[in-house]
């Protein structure tokens, strides 16, 4: 199950410090998430009911009562990195959300082919 690990997503975070403050927040988050909220935290990764924005507000509160930090990141930032890896989309970062993809294809491994929308205005 992803929660055992403590490898965090591939984040924005530029230098290799912050990087390593971000997975050691993630493992933080992710064994409290674990020992506190283990039902929110199972709905949330199968996708059972609406749990996403609470889980996000969850993660949040965690890092302002904690204190954690990452240099150069902004708590929404570091919510939001922590939220795509526990739920699974570390792999494919932001492509989910992206509301202009309308396909996306798997042709082999290590190569994905997007498909996007485009709005012609006249």
């Amino acid at each position: 199950m992803r929660i055992s690990s403590a490898k965090a997503a591939d984040t924005k975070a530029y230098d290799t410090n912050s990087k390593t403050h971000l997975y050691k927040i993630t493992s933080i988050i992710q064994s409290i998430l674990t020992e506190n909220h283990p039902k929110l935290l199972n709905d949330t990764i199968y996708g059972v009911g609406e749990p996403q924005k609470q889980i996000r507000n969850v993660i949040q509160n965690i890092i302002r009562h904690e204190k954690l930090d990452v240099p150069g990141m902004s708590v929404d930032e570091i919510t939001w990195e922590v939220y795509k890896y526990i739920i699974g989309y570390d792999v494919n970062d932001d492509i989910p959300f992206d509301t202009e993809i309308t396909e996306i294809c798997a042709n082999i491994p290590y190569q994905i082919t997007l498909r996007y929308t485009k709005t012609l205005l006249f």
